[in-house]
This record gives structure tokens, C-alpha cells and sequence, in this order.
């Protein structure tokens, strides 16, 4: 209750009291009425003033009390309704959480798949690059067009089963760099027949090197990556451009096809692992997560011009990185007697056969082995008569390993020249040892010979290379 409520009501019963003692007082005169004779008047009056002034304050009372309780029931709607949009948003997050775990299981599944058949995979399909690449050396006409399709279609195996590794494996950062106008002009002649006939490929280098800090693995696998997309998005041909600058402190790569080109809403999700608008069986929708993944190692940024109808370009940044050193490779060629023997030790019956003969082809005398034992028994009977040999072996063999094989060869001839195999992915060996990723083709391997016996020298080379690994290439 107010105080001006207050007041007025204390104002009322005054006046009350005093209109009856005035009209009390009135009938004494008039009618000698004694004085005793008025308390009763004064005391009903007073009575009716109090009684007055208790129903003025029960009703400002329940006004007061109408008007908090309608604030109250304001302020529970308000936070009814802001607890709703709460709840809401929670079930949205909580929602989009389970989204994202299931899409981390799928992808941990995928990586788990991809880790259980990488092994195998890729031993089938260096049997078919080096089997196609041994044929391709006498084959021509129609016979050399089919072996150039058997090449080109394990190359794009290799590149597949590289973007499921890719992805499955945790990410690490990149302690290589590589030429990125080196590895353009090296993959051009494998770019022109993936793209076919019906698609001009345009290839600008600028002058002079742009070394990013990536791995070679990493800088072919990228561009493979690239040109493979914009080969599918001109299904009618086309013209795909290739372009390297250099802008201040920074290597530059354009990619651009005349192709159908995204929408804004495709380009959202672009590098959304597993996301393609490609039909059923023509596309993974692995390939510019991997990109985005190589980008992202080497500290740089990517950005998309699209329009539908208009084409696409890609235009990668990348930090410019200090020079790689430069590999030196023995010329080919070293005779028979140079080139000597080779202890080969691989569990595959299919890819000792194969890589047997092109070697053999080559000038090696080879010595294929299944196991350790084996290969430590042919490795002893070459040290033994004097002979230059080179040690490549698998990573995974059926009775050890080809980590520890290496260890104890070098045990027996601390330069001998070793070569180191793996469809998983290696790291860069810390000693003198090639890493060669599998699938490998022909001129891969020949090249990880000659480094291998280059670097194993005493006088030169070292450890200082970087690995071999990455995305096959053609013979040259």
C-alpha cells in the first residue's frame, strides 16, 4: 500500500469521527442530550471509519498483489520461452554430435579397411605397373594403346588406394619439401593420359623453382588429385590449365577446367570427406579431402572460383619453403658388371616373379627370397664372393620384419645400399636407407636402386635425400 493511500485513508476516518461528533454534538444542544450519552455515536463512527479505511487497504492490497503476480507470470513465460530455445539448440547440437561421431566411426572404419587391404592392394598393383611397363618396352600399335590402358588404370588404383591411406592414417606434419614446378613438369606426361583425347591440358611453369614445405608424396598425390576432378567435371572435353607463380614469399598453383563448375552450395561442402556429385561407381568423393588435408600440412590455403556453366578454379597458396637438396643420380648407364646383384626379399609370390624379370631385364642379377633368413643367407653368400649387392626388402615379411632385416644386414656391411618397401606409407629413413612406397612401378624402383647406391657410397651422398614414396609415374 502507498503512502499517499495511506494518508488519504488515515484523512477519511478523522473526517468521519469528526462529522459524527458534530452531528452528535447538534442533537445535545437541540435535545439536552448529556455528553455521556455521545461516546456511543463517536465510537460506531470511529468503528465505521476504521472498518472504511481496513477496505480501502485490502484493496490496494489485492491490486498490488494483481500486479506482481502478473509480473511473475511474465517473467515465467520469458524464461519458458527461453528455456525452450535452449532445449532446442541443445537437441540441434546434440543431434549434429551424433552426426559427426558417426561420421568419425565411418571414417575410423574406413581407415581400419583401408590399413587391412593397403598391404595386399598394393602388391597386386605393382605387379600390374611393372608387368604393363615391362610389356610397354616392345609393345606397339593396338598392343601398346591396351598395356598404356593397364598403366593408366593402376596408376589411378594407386591413386585411390593413396587418398583412403591418406585419410585413415593420423595426421603428421611434413618435415620435406619439394619443387612444385618440378613435380608439375615430372607428372605432365602421366596428367595428359589421364585427361584423354578429348581434353587439352595447357601447362604454364614460371621461371626459376618454387619449393613448398611438402613431401613429393604429398605434392604429386595433390595434383593427381586435382587433375583427376577436373578430368570429371568435362565429361564432354574441355581444356584443363596448369599454372605456377610466384607472388612475394608465396608458390601459387592454379588448376582450372571449362568444366560444369559448382554451385554454392556444392562448393560448401567440397572437401567434405566422402561428399561427390558424381553418379554411383564414378567417384569417392576422397580425392579434394586430400587435398585440403596436403594444403592444410603445409600451412597454406586453397579457395574455389566456380560458377555452373562457367568451369571451376582451384588456386592453392603455399608458404615458400627453403630448397631441397638436390639427389644426385647415377647416370643409367652403369653396365652389368656396376650395377651387380640384388638380394630381393618379398613375401608375394606374384611380385618376386615379376620384379625378378624386369631386373633381370634391366642387368641385375637377383636373388628373390620370401623371408629374413633367406635374404640374410643370400645377402652372406654375395659378401662372401666379393660381389656389390643392394638389399630391398618389404616392410612386412613372413618371418620378420624388413626394419630389422635392414639392421642386420647392416650389422654384416655398414654401407651396403638398402631399399625399403611399404604399402602403409614410410617415413624418411634416418640413415642411408630409400624408402620406396608401394605401388612402385619400373623406373621408380630402377631410380631407388641407383639412389640407394649413390647415397651408400663413402665419399658421397649420405642421408641427406628424401624419401621415395608418392604417386607412381610412368616409366621414362
Amino acid at each position: 500500500m502507498s503512502r499517499r493511500t495511506q494518508l488519504l485513508t488515515v484523512l477519511g476516518c478523522v473526517g468521519l469521527v469528526l462529522a459524527a461528533s458534530s452531528v452528535q454534538m447538534l442533537v445535545v444542544l437541540d435535545m439536552a442530550i448529556t455528553p455521556v450519552r455521545l461516546l456511543v455515536p463517536v465510537g460506531l463512527g470511529s468503528l465505521f471509519g476504521v472498518l472504511l479505511a481496513a477496505v480501502i487497504n485490502a484493496r490496494a492490497v489485492a491490486r498490488q498483489s494483481a500486479a506482481q503476480l502478473e509480473a511473475q507470470r511474465q517473467e515465467i513465460a520469458h524464461l519458458n520461452e527461453q528455456l525452450s530455445r535452449t532445449v532446442r539448440l541443445q537437441g540441434h547440437e546434440l543431434k549434429t554430435a551424433r552426426s559427426r561421431l558417426l561420421e568419425t566411426d565411418r571414417l575410423g572404419a574406413v581407415g581400419l579397411l583401408a590399413g587391412g587391404l593397403a598391404h595386399d592392394f598394393n602388391n597386386l598393383l605393382t605387379v600390374v605397373l611393372s608387368g604393363a611397363a615391362f610389356l610397354n618396352e616392345t609393345a606397339s600399335g593396338e598392343a601398346r594403346e591396351v598395356v598404356e590402358g593397364i598403366l593408366s588404370a593402376g596408376e589411378r588404383g594407386a591413386t585411390l588406394t593413396n587418398q583412403l591411406l591418406a585419410l585413415a592414417r593420423p595426421p603428421r606434419e611434413t618435415t620435406g619439401a619439394h619443387c612444385l614446378n618440378r613435380a608439375v613438369e615430372g607428372l605432365e606426361p602421366l596428367a595428359r593420359r589421364l585427361v584423354g583425347r578429348d581434353i587439352a591440358l595447357a601447362v604454364a611453369r614460371c621461371p626459376g623453382s618454387l619449393t613448398v614445405p611438402l613431401d613429393r608424396s604429398f605434392v604429386e598425390q595433390l595434383l593427381l588429385n586435382l587433375v583427376v576432378n577436373a578430368r570429371d567435371a568435362m565429361s564432354r572435353g574441355g581444356t584443363l590449365t596448369l599454372t605456377t607463380e610466384r607472388q612475394g614469399p608465396q608458390a601459387v598453383l592454379k588448376v582450372r577446367d571449362t568444366g560444369a563448375g559448382m554451385s554454392p552450395e556444392v562448393q560448401a561442402r567440397i572437401f567434405e570427406p566422402f561428399f561427390t556429385t558424381k553418379g554411383e561407381g564414378r567417384g569417392t568423393g576422397l580425392g579434394l579431402a586430400v587435398v585440403m588435408d596436403a594444403v592444410q600440412r603445409a600451412g597454406g590455403q586453397i579457395s574455389i572460383d566456380s560458377r555452373v556453366g562457367a568451369g571451376t578454379t582451384f588456386v592453392l597458396t603455399f608458404p615458400l619453403a627453403a630448397e631441397a637438396p638436390v639427389q644426385v643420380t647415377p647416370p643409367n648407364g652403369t653396365d652389368v658388371g656396376e650395377r651387380g646383384q640384388v638380394v630381393f626379399a618379398e613375401e608375394e609370390a606374384n611380385l618376386r616373379r615379376v620384379t625378378t624379370t624386369v631386373l633381370e631385364q634391366m642387368g641385375y642379377q637377383v636373388s628373390a627370397c620370401a623371408g629374413q633368413a633367406d635374404a640374410l643367407a643370400a645377402l652372406e653368400a654375395c659378401l662372401g664372393a666379393g660381389q656389390p649387392v643392394i638389399l630391398v626388402t618389404d616392410l612386412l615379411l613372413g618371418d620378420g620384419d624388413g626394419q630389422t632385416l635392414v639392421h642386420e644386414a647392416r650389422r654384416r656391411a655398414p654401407h651396403l645400399p638398402t631399399v625399403l618397401t611399404s604399402s602403409l606409407g614410410l617415413e624418411a629413413p634416418s640413415d642411408a636407407t630409400v624408402a620406396l612406397a608401394k605401388p612402385y612401378s619400373t623406373a621408380r624402383l630402377v631410380d631407388a636402386l641407383l639412389r640407394a647406391t649413390h647415397r651408400a657410397r663413402p665419399d658421397g651422398g649420405g642421408a641427406t635425400g628424401s624419401s621415395s614414396g608418392g604417386a607412381p609415374r610412368s616409366p621414362s
